[in-house]
């Protein structure tokens, strides 16, 4: 790899940040600080130029989304990607909004992480096959996630399909016809890509559209 490449690494969970700091280490890479939050990562990266920030998404204080601008303008050559065992559409969205360089995922194997990384600093952002899936792209429009596709009647379709009611319950609660309540079923599964009433309950949950 030649010299080393230095991570500034910020996750809130102490022993897995102790114990990835050590396999980046072994991979090569130098960390040259460790943070529990994104409270002191704007002086950090000020101090230190890393090559690379991985964030967590989900930390106490500071928005790690809204850091993500802050990195660049410090250090405008730091890739900032971020690293979380999460990877709901509302996190994906936020990613892509921030400016990020890429989502890796904590449960991909380690050497994935690391080309990633290394995709990264090539210039090409990279994002772990768990988030990609995630992310639909039309053609002269910018990503989003499956979930901004849908448009807020699907989206209130979806909320209460998750819940449990039947398209003719739905039809009436909402003053439609039941051909058009299938209508809106078939085009938000097809733009999820989720086809059966479990699954689609998990994703409703997991999105924060309904209480678990």
């Amino acid at each position: 790899m030649g010299q080393a490449h230095t991570i500034i690494l910020v996750d809130d969970h102490q022993a897995v940040a102790e114990a990835v700091a050590m396999r980046f280490e072994a991979a090569g890479f130098r960390v040259a600080e460790r943070l529990d939050s994104a409270k002191g990562l704007i002086g950090a990266v000020q101090k230190r130029k890393p090559d690379v920030v991985l964030l967590d998404v989900s930390m106490p204080g500071p928005d790690p989304f809204e850091a993500v601008e802050r990195v660049k303008n410090a250090s405008p050559g730091t890739k900032v990607l971020f690293f979380s065992a999460f990877t709901n559409d509302r996190y994906i969205d936020r990613a892509l909004a921030s400016g990020a360089d890429g989502y890796l995922t904590k449960g991909e194997p380690f050497d994935k992480i690391v080309k990633g990384i290394e995709q990264a600093l090539a210039g090409k952002p990279y994002w772990s096959p768990d988030a990609a899936e995630r992310v639909s792209k039309v053609q002269g429009q910018p990503p989003v996630s499956r979930l901004s596709t849908l448009t807020p009647r699907e989206a209130e379709v979806l909320r209460y399909l998750a819940q449990g009611m039947n398209c003719d319950e739905l039809a009436r609660h909402l003053g439609l016809s039941r051909k058009t309540v299938e209508k809106h079923q078939y085009h938000l599964r097809d733009k999820l890509r989720i086809y059966s009433p479990g699954e689609l309950t998990l994703f409703a949950v997991r999105e924060g559209l309904i209480a678990p």
